[in-house]
């Protein structure tokens, strides 16, 4: 069944027993999105009633498992289904039954293994390798007024948890399960047949004073999501306990974990006090059990009921406690908190030198030259220098432990380096990454560069990290400009299931500071698979010195911590998914430089969760050369008053395969200048972000020249450049070239000043330019001049118009302006594929396209001098705001 948000069904399936003797029950469902459909997988259990004494005593419980098909429109279809049991129906007390209803028993490929000599019994086991065999068990013999009664005559197997890897469905269940009962038992039929007593008073595991208690064999299955057969079976053990039903999750190492219910010995265990503890079974990726335990905490008893993992990496257990009271029985909430596994570490370890705290602090200067695992906080204080310093033929690697391992919860800390302001830090030839424990990849807190906002950038005054040819790997914090600590968070999240809202304690994030003014300075390094790799804090624009010359930011897949995953989206099926790095560089209201720059993402991960390379809020953000490939969003920079101070300078970048190149949004005087827009993707990924070259909303005189955009199929909606609300402030479009987009140029809403001019376009897909308004308003300023001798439009339309129906060079959305072309133009806008409201003229004038030349460097006093001397237009301020704010060659106009 199928429910909208607010809970009305959408679609229901019915699936009746494919017997009339059977009944169904659903006990766990699991979806995925997979090769373009949405698969479901319920794991049930099939019941065949049983005629009491004179034939089975209880009936057979199998497991049923069930591949649906689910579409939104049309609902529900069966794909496949397996049914799986401990053991096949047999003839019973002299009476036939129907043939097995699964093909083959899990006993019979995977029979309980015993753990410390402690064996399952029942009478299927009889004459077999792991029969329990006690003097005292008898299926003829009642002693001590106890007799068991053995379910697995028809066996009841049921799935009480189910969980999904890449390929295999899990399904922890409990399978041959017994009872044992003092009497007759009227829930089984009233049958008083003598059953099996294994009753050994020497043995306090086998000794019971309650009157009821229920037996059998947990296992885990592995099951082949292609066809729905059984990869596997792996044996947790006996089980006992009314309340056992195994409960499994997937843990972020790959592993599972197992809770429920367990009373006497568990397997290889201390027995257990009182009459129940909670039970929790640790799995790795194979299905081996790695370890196992029982807790009860301060009650007499306690019963586990379900499981989940921690920030940390350790497991959490919630169920209820028990306690005898004079008034009877009194149950309580229990949730039980288990640490995680600490790893082993090798070789030199870096531990806290302080006695009141996690810190190591660093005194004069520190040199690292070989390999290290550190276990601390790393402290450069004021004055202090810590190098870390390999070679090119011998370069070292700094491993950082897991913080939310290593630490208690109650005394969160980071671990990782912090240089506070005065303080140095040198990264040369060295890797800095995560430790690897128990075959997992842990990621590390990173490194903080704190300085002091207020005070000029000198070495006195501001942290300082020089990296050279290092390696930042698996951090969730690469390296930020600012202070960074651990500590308890609490933030609001819904209940799941209902509205408002609840606080929860986690120490799973690092909270970072605004203090700015740290310098950093990085050549040929590269970040890998950081969550953010860098991040800089407000701080003086032209006081800011630091740059990143020739380093790689890379997202090669999924983070190695499975804690980073994207929050399902609305209407995506496919939750939970991994995502890789984050953002690569993030910038608040402060200036970075980048030069030769690479930032990529991972075609594994889905568009929307790939990364962002650059983002800022009030930035000013300086790129030349390199590359972006494979990105949600190239270049992101935002303000929200138009500062002057808030823009982008970005030259000679190429972007392959990013779905929005570059997106400004209330920024000033930006110039995008000779980038290269490669493979712009057909789809925007789940959160419908359209796939554009260069966008644009609300700037201030933004200046897009010499570009050219390349889509990779124009019959989807891809645009090369969109212009939304330049409004009176202009904006210069010029000398860009444009193929296989569906839409060249959009100008959306108002652009009275806007100039587009000297562009061409090729291969469209609906025509060169789009001309719209926006919620039913919009304007478009005059396209070149009809003045004797002056500039005009000269874009270049290389498509045929061929349909004068589809306005394929120009179309204009109900906004009327004048479009301004001349004889010269070799592929001119043609008036049949130019809507009709725009005004299209084309003068007689033969000149040669010519529409930019360059000057030489100019600098600001210069383009201040420039622009007194000018007649002052608007254009006229641009051009000198973007001299003073973006020295260098200037392109003019014609």
């Amino acid at each position: 069944m199928t429910l909208d948000m607010e809970g009305n069904i959408l679609h229901q399936l019915v699936l009746p027993p494919d017997n009339p003797q059977l009944t169904e029950e659903s006990l766990s469902v699991q979806y995925e999105f997979s090769g373009g459909q949405f698969l479901i997988f319920t794991a049930s259990t099939i019941h065949k009633a049983g005629p009491g004494a004179s034939g089975i005593r209880h009936g057979d419980f199998d497991i049923r498992l069930e591949k649906l098909v689910y579409d939104p429109l049309t609902g529900f279809s069966e794909a496949e289904e397996a049914d799986f049991n401990s053991i096949n129906w047999s003839a019973i007390d002299g009476m036939a039954f129907v043939p097995p209803i699964a093909p083959s028993s899990i006993f019979s490929s995977f029979p309980p293994n015993n753990f410390n000599d402690y064996y399952p019994y029942g009478p299927e086991y009889v004459n077999t390798s792991f029969e329990r065999n006690l003097d005292n068990c008898s299926e003829n013999i009642i002693e001590n007024g106890f007799n068991i009664e053995d379910w697995s005559n028809g066996s009841e197997d049921k799935p009480y948890g189910m969980v999904m890897t890449q390929d295999k469905i899990v399904i922890s269940a409990l399978l041959n399960r017994l009872i044992m009962w003092t009497g007759i038992n009227e829930e089984l039929g009233g049958d008083n047949l003598e059953g099996l007593k294994c009753e050994d008073t020497a043995n306090p595991c086998l000794h019971y004073e309650r009157s009821t208690y229920q037996w059998g064999e947990a296992y885990v299955l592995f099951i082949n999501k292609s066809d729905l057969s059984l990869d596997k079976a792996v044996h947790l053990g006996t089980m006992s306990g009314s309340d056992f039903q195994p409960k499994i999750i997937q843990t972020s190492d790959g592993g599972f974990a197992v809770s429920g219910t367990i009373s006497a010995c568990p397997d290889g265990l201390d027995m257990v006090p009182g009459n129940e503890n909670m039970m929790v079974i640790k799995l790795d990726a194979n299905g081996n059990v790695e370890w196992r335990n029982h807790f009860t905490g301060p009650a007499d008893a306690s019963c586990g009921f379900s499981v989940t993992e921690a920030p940390d990496g350790g497991l959490v257990l919630a169920g209820n406690s028990e306690n005898e009271t004079p008034l009877g029985e009194e149950e309580n909430y229990y949730i039980l908190k288990i640490s995680p596994k600490k790893c082993d570490y090798f070789g030199t370890v870096i531990h806290p030198n302080q006695s009141n705290n996690n810190d190591y602090i660093v005194s004069g200067q520190e040199i690292w030259s070989t390999d290290v695992t550190v276990a601390a906080r790393v402290v450069v204080p004021d004055g202090a220098e810590l190098r870390i310093i390999g070679s090119a033929g011998t370069p070292i690697t700094i491993h950082f432990a897991h913080s939310q391992s290593e630490f208690e919860f109650e005394d969160p800390s980071m671990i990782g380096i912090s240089v506070q302001p005065g303080g140095k830090l040198v990264v040369q030839y060295a890797t800095l990454t995560g430790v690897s424990c128990n075959g997992q990849d842990f990621m590390w807190d990173g490194i903080s560069v704190e300085g002091r906002p207020d005070l000029p950038q000198t070495p006195a005054n501001q942290g300082y990290c020089t990296m050279v040819s290092a390696n930042i790997v698996n951090a969730r914090h690469g390296l930020f400009a600012c202070g960074m600590q651990a500590q308890k968070t609490t933030y609001a999240q819904p209940p799941s299931g209902s509205t408002g809202s609840q606080n929860i304690l986690t120490n799973a994030s690092l909270v970072t500071d605004a203090n700015g003014g740290a310098k950093i300075v990085d050549v040929g390094s590269h970040f890998i698979n950081n969550y953010r790799s860098v991040h800089f804090v407000k701080y003086n624009y032209n006081q800011n010195n630091s740059f990143f010359n020739s380093t790689q930011f890379v997202s090669d897949g999924p983070l190695v911590d499975a804690n980073y995953r994207k929050q399902p989206l609305s209407l995506n099926f496919s939750i939970n998914e991994a995502r890789g790095t984050f953002i690569h560089a993030s910038i608040w209201a402060t200036r970075v430089r980048f030069s030769n720059c690479d930032f990529s993402g991972s075609t594994a991960i889905i568009e929307d969760f790939r990364p962002i390379g650059i983002t800022g809020a009030q930035p000013q953000i300086i790129a030349s050369g390199g590359n972006m490939n494979n990105l949600k969003i190239g270049v992101e920079a935002q303000d929200f008053l138009q500062s002057a101070l808030s823009n982008v300078d970005l030259n000679n970048i190429t972007f392959d395969n990013v779905t929005r190149g570059v997106e400004l949004r209330n920024t000033a005087m930006d110039r995008v200048q000779g980038c290269h827009f490669l493979n712009i993707p057909n789809t925007g990924g789940y959160a419908n972000l359209l796939p554009i070259g260069v966008a644009t909303s609300n700037t201030f005189g933004p200046e897009i020249v010499g570009n050219d955009f390349h889509g990779t199929n124009n019959n989807f909606d891809t645009y090369g450049l969109v212009v939304f609300n330049s409004m009176e402030q202009g904006a210069d479009i010029r000398e860009n070239e444009f193929f296989d987009t569906r839409i060249g140029n959009q100008f959306e809403g108002s652009n009275t000043l806007l100039s587009a001019r000297c562009n061409d376009y090729t291969g469209m897909g609906f025509s060169g330019w789009s001309v719209t308004s926006k919620q039913g308003f919009g304007d478009l300023g005059n396209q070149g001049s009809g003045q004797q001798g002056s500039p005009k439009a000269d874009n270049e339309f290389f498509d045929p118009c061929v349909d004068a129906l589809l306005d394929n060079h120009i179309f204009s959305n109900g906004i009327a302006f004048e479009y301004h072309d001349k004889t010269g133009n070799p592929h001119p806008a043609v008036e049949d594929c130019v809507s009709p409201i725009v005004d299209l003229t084309t003068h007689v004038d033969f000149s040669v396209l010519a529409c930019a030349t360059s000057e030489p460097p100019c600098d600001p006093p210069c383009k201040y001098t420039e622009f007194i001397n000018s007649n002052q237009t608007l254009k006229d301020r641009n051009k000198a705001l973007r001299g003073i704010i973006h020295p260098g060659v200037d392109s003019e106009d014609n």
